[in-house]
């Protein structure tokens, strides 16, 4: 697991951009953690 960020932010849309060479073809997990409730999405990502 990778921790892209960690930081209180206020209230408001944001985006998160993260390097994703490294990573092989396939379908990844993104979790989402908001007031202590957990958001969970699949992503595919695709060479």
């Amino acid at each position: 697991m990778q921790n892209l960020k960690q930081e209180v932010q206020h209230a408001g849309e944001y985006s998160l951009s993260a390097k994703v060479g490294w990573l092989a073809s396939g379908s990844y997990t993104v979790r989402l953690r908001v007031n202590g409730e957990m958001e969970t999405h699949q992503v595919q990502i695709v060479r």
